[in-house]
């Protein structure tokens, strides 16, 4: 009935999340200690079978820390670290997260991680909150308080807190999607709001979902944009649709809202690891020529007890012919966003062995 077209409320229609999934997956390999902020994974190219993840821009980088593969939303990444996790358990931390849209894993496959599954942006939304209140799950609840004539409070919403992630990982993503400097590779400026906050977007295949979910301490804010009846936009991405919205929001509410800051836990604790990495100048030189040793120090947040000693080593990975399958369902993609200023150096990235390969994305 065309009476009703547009009675949709996109809130609660579940809908590909694109990127903003990812954070689901990077907590749960936090959780699980499989993966530290610090742990390099080889951005390069690489089958499962037959399916062959791509990063947006085509690009391959090399080693890159968790860290810069995650606030940058890069998909090989991604879905090297979904392999490692496995669908069941990422299914179980979505789950567990308050996600109630995800069916039997055997629909899905290692493009989970990028969205490949429909959820509701409000119970997405409240993920993000979730990590905003340290690990801590609060049920979405639209009405808190009802007051008569007589301004006597005749209801009042008792929801129950109930922790579903640790402390540590949770502050981890919080730092993670909070590192404006490193994320700046990608996105410049355009997630950069007033004060501190994490924040992550997600693109759709065809781009048919843009959205930006972000948070502090004291509000999350989770936005979409795209056509109700899913047909595509015009190269609309999460960071040019979406995250506009989103800033203005955040910026917004920050007037009422106090300067709170991620406050990292006793099971974190920061470290600075030192490599020293031999360099061969270019040309060869002569046998008698000396050597300049490259110097690379990187501080970083680590659950206690996995802070490596010495410089990390790229993750394993399965060999690719013995990888699982994708999902049959579009693999969304990410959610970059044109170079806006000129972008600093990440903070976490001094040095040639973890620094940025700087350059514009198409929009």
């Amino acid at each position: 009935d065309n009476n009703d077209f547009g009675k949709v409320n996109m809130a609660i229609t579940p809908r590909q999340p694109g990127s903003s999934f990812k954070p689901i997956i990077y907590e749960r390999a936090l959780e699980d200690k499989l993966i530290t902020p610090a742990t390099l994974i080889d951005d390069k190219p690489v089958s499962f079978g037959s399916y062959k993840p791509k990063n947006f821009d085509g690009k391959f980088r090399g080693p890159v820390t968790v860290r810069r593969a995650l606030v940058n939303s890069l998909n090989i990444p991604a879905v090297k670290v979904m392999e490692k996790v496995g669908v069941a358990d990422g299914l179980d931390n979505a789950k567990k997260l308050g996600i109630t849209t995800l069916s039997d894993q055997t629909n899905y496959g290692l493009a989970l991680v990028l969205g490949a599954g429909e959820v509701k942006l409000l119970e997405l939304t409240n993920v993000y909150a979730t990590f905003a209140n340290a690990g801590v799950y609060h049920e979405p609840n639209y009405i808190l308080e009802i007051k008569d004539k007589r301004d006597k409070t005749i209801f009042e919403y008792k929801g129950q807190a109930k922790r579903v992630v640790a402390e540590g990982p949770a502050f981890l993503i919080s730092s993670i999607l909070s590192d404006n400097a490193t994320r700046a590779e990608v996105f410049g400026n355009a997630l950069t709001v007033s004060r501190p906050a994490a924040a992550k977007t997600g693109t759709t295949e065809e781009y048919k979902d843009a959205l930006t979910l972000g948070y502090t301490p004291d509000i999350a804010i989770g936005v979409w944009v795209g056509n109700n009846d899913n047909t595509p936009m015009d190269n609309i991405a999460g960071a040019l649709g979406a995250a506009p919205i989103w800033t203005t929001l955040m910026n917004t509410f920050f007037k009422d809202l106090p300067d709170d800051r991620f406050i990292q836990p006793g099971a974190v604790v920061k470290k600075t690891i030192t490599c020293t990495q031999a360099q061969t100048p270019t040309p060869t030189p002569s046998p008698q020529a000396s050597v300049t040793p490259i110097v690379t120090r990187m501080t970083e947040f680590f659950l206690k007890g996995t802070e490596p000693q010495d410089c990390p080593s790229p993750i394993a990975v399965p060999d690719p012919t013995e990888t699982s399958a994708p999902s049959s369902a579009p693999t969304p993609a990410p959610s970059p966003a044109p170079q806006t200023s000129p972008s600093p150096s990440p903070s976490l990235s001094p040095s040639p062995l973890f620094s940025p390969i700087l350059s514009p994305l198409p929009t």
